[in-house]
């Protein structure tokens, strides 16, 4: 082969080879709107922002049907000028522009509708500037500022009808100084500061109907200092301290009318310490301890008018030992003894007025042994027997209150068994029955 047809044919192979990739398709991912939109979804179709000719000059791709899917340039084999972007039924898309390949200048977006969806600032290919978000009634739903791809300075969204929503202020990208949001017109949500995207400092926050909710106070986004929680009107509900995100020391909470009626004391976040609580007259409902969550030695509660109500004890949260009971009276109304949280040896009951009213035994927390049970406002037996784990057992005998006998028998596990009798108040026989 001589030489010139040598040269003649590298020559076109390598014009062809510069053709099939000017026309080789080239995508711009960087265009899709999912980069920029904040609570919109974008559904981008494949090859949206794809274009089939990269050689200089003005081009058209267009969709199957015929409408145009995009406009655009390129100069010194570079991106250039203003393109622009459109759907399948013809509406604009996106209208970029790009200065030696890169984007630069305001770049538009658009829904299926044609309206203006958001609209942001480029320079050197990075989001530099001014950026809003609109409704489709074009109202601004979101208004900001962009450095160097970042988010920067304030940024602010709004609802339908422009009234602001939020507010943060942003450096490089990152949530620094004052964020504050509404639930709408002059109903304030919360106020606080950022420190590097993290709550920091006194936060304060509002219910929507415009009352005061409560006060905390951040460190490196943890809850950590003095916590104060309001009612309506202001009035405080409950304050305590946090320490690194965690409830430390005592916490007190407050009735409407602002006095007192718990206090409870914590130890990294766990119920450690004395425990109180009050009635709305000022009264010692409650008093006791916990160690790590769990109630620990006497707990003591009071009837509204002072008077003892319920006394016993816990081990590591366990009920274990006496467990004693009072009528409002001041009256002692039961005795009984707790083991691994059961019933377990002699329980004694009373009526308001002192009589002794049953006496029970119990073992692993069911009656187990001698009972017996007395009529109410007398010291008349009214019932004695005997159980066994639970289960009535053996020889049962049953008393009117002028403490003659009405009926005795047995029972086996529980279950009547054989002939019992029975005797009326004057204390006559009547007919045996069988069980």
């Amino acid at each position: 082969m001589d030489c010139t047809l040598k040269s003649f044919l590298l020559s076109s192979l390598a014009t062809l080879s510069f053709i099939s990739s000017a026309f080789a398709e080239v995508c711009f991912e960087n265009l899709s709107a999912k980069l920029e939109t904040e609570n919109i979804e974008i559904n981008d179709s494949a090859g949206a922002w794809c274009i089939q000719n990269s050689t200089n000059g003005r081009h058209v791709d267009k969709h199957e049907s015929g409408f145009p899917k995009v406009e655009y340039e390129y100069k010194k084999s570079l991106p250039h000028g203003d393109w622009v972007f459109y759907y399948r039924n013809g509406k604009k898309r996106r209208e970029v522009s790009f200065l030696k390949g890169k984007l630069t200048g305001t770049s538009q977006f658009y829904n299926e509708k044609e309206e203006l969806i958001f609209q942001v600032d480029f320079n050197d290919n990075k989001r530099a500037g001014n950026f809003k978000q609109f409704y489709p009634n074009g109202k601004t739903a979101i208004k900001g500022y962009f450095s160097n791809n970042n988010k920067t300075s304030r940024w602010q969204y709004f609802d339908e009808a422009g009234v602001l929503l939020k507010d943060i202020e942003y450096i490089e990208g990152i949530k620094n100084g004052w964020s504050s949001e509404w639930y709408g017109a002059e109903r304030p949500k919360s106020l606080g500061r950022y420190f590097n995207n993290v709550q920091e400092g006194r936060w304060f926050y509002w219910t929507m109907q415009n009352e005061f909710k409560e006060a905390v106070t951040y460190s490196k986004g943890l809850l950590h200092g003095p916590y104060q929680n309001f009612y309506e009107g202001k009035k405080p509900k409950e304050e305590g301290q946090y320490f690194l995100g965690k409830k430390e020391g005592e916490w007190i909470s407050f009735t409407e009318e602002g006095k007192k009626n718990q206090s409870k004391t914590y130890k990294s976040g766990l119920l450690h310490g004395p425990f109180e609580e009050w009635y709305k007259n000022g009264q010692r409902a409650v008093l006791g301890n916990y160690r790590f969550n769990f109630k620990q030695g006497t707990w003591v509660t009071w009837h509204s008018n002072g008077q003892k109500k319920h006394q016993w004890s816990h081990e590591a949260g366990i009920h274990e030992g006496r467990d004693v009971w009072w009528y409002e009276s001041g009256q002692k109304k039961s005795v009984a003894d707790y083991l691994d949280n059961k019933l377990n040896g002699e329980e004694r009951k009373w009526d308001f007025f002192g009589n002794l009213t049953s006496v029970i035994e119990y073992e692993d927390g069911k009656p187990d042994g001698v009972w017996i049970g007395y009529h109410f406002n007398t010291k008349q037996i009214s019932e004695k027997g005997f159980f066994n784990h639970g289960k009535a057992t053996g020889k049962w005998e049953y008393f009117y209150s002028n403490g003659k006998k009405k009926s005795e028998g047995f029972y086996d596990a529980g279950v009547p068994k054989g002939e019992w009798k029975h005797w009326d108040e004057a204390g006559y026989r009547i007919a045996n029955r069988k069980s």
